[in-house]
């Protein structure tokens, strides 16, 4: 499953990027793995990782030579999901691709996330502020990314109470399957199949709230559009990636801002720095760092030849801290341009719901902006998780703004 590439052209390593340590702190690993060579072989996981700018973004960029059909590190889970090629849209290539993306693109798009969904949004996220800088002090990520994000997410999708409370688990599951051969990614297969089983028993058409997502995604069924296999896929599609990208860039944002006090004064004073500031948290702290491609006829990438059937370890994380591309890649610099971050990734397998995400961290840092004059953050606890790099606690407390 791994391909047919050897170790002899391509550099080796038996760096981990993927035990506790590394998990918690990843980036002198990748910087080792970028200085050794645009594709690297990962001797402890059969992976080839691409680690710099201009090598993923022109992996992400070619579907047709590097095939999502290896989306996921590990064997198991691409040959669980090759029955679903076609209609998994994190899978799928044109033009099933483009026929499963089509069912909510309209609500997706930025004119209908505009006249859809930006009052609804940034109506909860003031609610939001106002009720936790009242508090004084908070959980950044407990108490503010993940009901913030959920919240808006789960209603969306439409689903039944009873499952509210079990999706966040769910998600972070999905992304620990997604990852190498290892015990995280044989305990997120588990729980990717009681998800399964909780969508099919509790999540039906006649269970999802009328107008919602996931009513648009059965209509789309009964229409013909997408196949009657495709209802569930596009449901997890929709909740779990939505879930975790965002909740931690979140987390980010607020440790950040905590740590450069002189880039919430700057966001403060500049509102219309928000749309770059949110930008540089995500490449400074990119919540998903990698998925996997698969490569369908022999092509070489960087000057280095890599014959087809070779399955890779592509790293947005990596990519957005390449020195080759950026100027102080560590630094966090909500002025620079960084337009090209790879974050949501790149191409036709770009995250269709990053305007979502962009409209919720918009929403949410106006509104603490607006309101806080300094955030004073404790030692968070991290998050550790296969593809997932992020925070699972941040308290922070608050100096509030004078009211105006």
């Amino acid at each position: 499953m791994t391909g047919p590439a050897t170790a002899g052209a391509i550099p080796a390593s038996s760096l981990d990027p993927f035990n506790d340590a590394a998990l918690r702190d990843p980036w002198a690993i990748y910087r080792e793995l970028r200085d050794l060579g645009p594709v690297v072989h990962l001797t402890e996981y059969g992976l080839w990782a691409v680690m710099r700018y201009e090598d993923v973004r022109a992996v992400l960029g070619d579907w047709e030579t590097y095939s999502s059909l290896s989306i996921a590190l590990n064997p198991a889970f691409n040959q669980l999901a090759s029955g679903s090629v076609d209609t998994n849209i994190l899978m799928a290539s044109p033009p099933a691709h483009h026929r499963l993306r089509a069912v909510l693109g309209e609500d997706l798009a930025p004119r209908g996330l505009r006249d859809k969904y930006e009052a609804f949004v940034t109506e909860r996220a003031e609610a939001l502020a106002e009720e936790l800088v009242a508090r004084g002090s908070f959980d950044a990520v407990r108490d503010l990314a993940r009901p913030f994000v959920m919240g808006i997410i789960y209603d969306l999708n439409g689903l039944p109470e009873s499952g509210r409370d079990r999706f966040y688990g769910w998600a972070s599951a999905m992304f620990d399957a997604l990852g190498p051969a290892n015990e995280r990614a044989q305990n997120g297969l588990q729980s990717i199949v009681e998800m399964f089983e909780w969508l099919a028993g509790e999540a039906g058409r006649d269970e999802v709230r009328p107008g919602s997502w996931g009513a648009t995604i059965y209509e789309a069924v009964e229409r013909g559009d997408i196949p009657g296999a495709t209802a569930h896929e596009m449901l997890t599609t929709y909740i779990a990636p939505a879930l975790d990208t965002t909740i931690h860039a979140l987390g980010w944002a607020i440790k950040l801002f905590a740590d450069h006090p002189d880039q919430w004064t700057a966001l403060h004073n500049g509102p219309e720095l928000l749309p770059g500031a949110f930008r540089e948290v995500l490449r400074v702290q990119t919540p998903v760092h990698h998925f996997g491609r698969r490569v369908e006829r022999d092509i070489e990438l960087g000057g280095t030849s890599v014959p087809a059937g070779t399955h890779l370890m592509v790293s947005y994380a990596s990519a957005n801290r390449d020195e080759r591309h950026w100027e102080a890649p560590d630094e966090f610099d909500i002025h620079r341009d960084n337009v090209r971050q790879l974050a949501f990734g790149y191409g036709i397998h770009a995250c269709i719901g990053q305007g979502l995400a962009r409209l919720e961290g918009h929403a949410i840092l106006a509104a603490l902006a607006r309101r806080v004059e300094r955030f004073d953050a404790a030692e968070p606890t991290p998050f550790i998780n296969n593809l997932v790099h992020g925070l699972d606690s941040l308290p922070v407390a608050v100096s509030a703004r004078p009211r105006s």
